[in-house]
């Protein structure tokens, strides 16, 4: 079983891979064992992070036919959602858990971790270039946030909105542990991972409703205009499907 975690670039994806992670670690399902046996170096697009992966079409049906059912295989990805994982959700083939967040705090996150990290021409850590211009960041995290709808929009895929993560760490690992069946072995150690860590904070991504002291009056005209459809899918959503953990 292939778990995939994705969600708008600085909404908490990297926080629910490592959670999802923990707990198939803590299942007896070696991560790294797993990846290095099945997951193709043409996948992983940033070499230093192994964890992170890029399906091309087609590829990601061969990787689950490639893993055996009894292994739990869990990477990253920012992967726009596709018809081949919608099938593979309907067949029970993949699990999805992708983290969603209000797109203008996203957009103030991506912007100030392109300004603390330089990141102006290093496409070899991002997939599109960050200049140190807040307006750039808004339009960037408009087209990711154009590739997380159909993510939202998927009643397989359990969503889970940064707020939530933010506030009640806890509750989530028990609904990724619930939603991946792994509760009886795993949680307790998801538990203390979240209970040891002081901060799942990164560039101060934790603190909500940044972006009102960062917009202008142009770039919140901006933002409501790229971001329409993207507050759409959130007002939908609002983590409904946390509730399938406990189905």
């Amino acid at each position: 079983m292939i778990v995939l975690c994705n969600g708008l670039a600085k909404s908490g994806s990297s926080f629910i891979f490592q959670i999802a992670e923990s707990l198939a670690e803590s299942a007896g399902f070696n991560q790294k064992s797993l990846r290095n046996q099945y997951v193709p170096n043409t996948f992983i697009p940033y070499k230093p992070h192994p964890h992170f992966v890029s399906f091309p079409p087609g590829e990601l049906s061969q990787l689950v036919q490639s893993v055996p059912t009894s292994q739990l295989l869990v990477v990253k990805t920012h992967d726009p959602f596709s018809q081949e994982a919608a099938e593979l959700l309907i067949l029970e083939k993949i699990k999805v858990i992708n983290s969603y967040r209000n797109p203008r705090d996203a957009a103030v996150s991506l912007w100030d971790a392109a300004v603390k990290e330089r990141l102006t021409v290093k496409e070899e850590k991002w997939r599109f270039t960050v200049a140190p211009s807040f307006q750039k960041a808004i339009i960037a995290t408009a087209c990711l946030s154009s590739n997380n709808i159909g993510w939202l929009q998927d009643k397989k895929t359990l969503n889970i909105g940064f707020d939530r993560i933010r506030i009640e760490p806890i509750d989530v690992a028990e609904a990724i542990a619930n939603y991946l069946q792994l509760q009886a072995n795993s949680f307790p150690i998801a538990a203390k991972y979240i209970k040891n860590r002081k901060d799942i904070r990164e560039y101060s991504i934790g603190i909500p409703e940044r972006f009102i002291t960062y917009m202008s009056l142009f770039e919140e005209g901006l933002s409501n205009q790229l971001f329409q459809k993207y507050d759409e899918m959130i007002e939908l959503t609002q983590d409904s499907s946390i509730g399938k953990a406990n189905e």
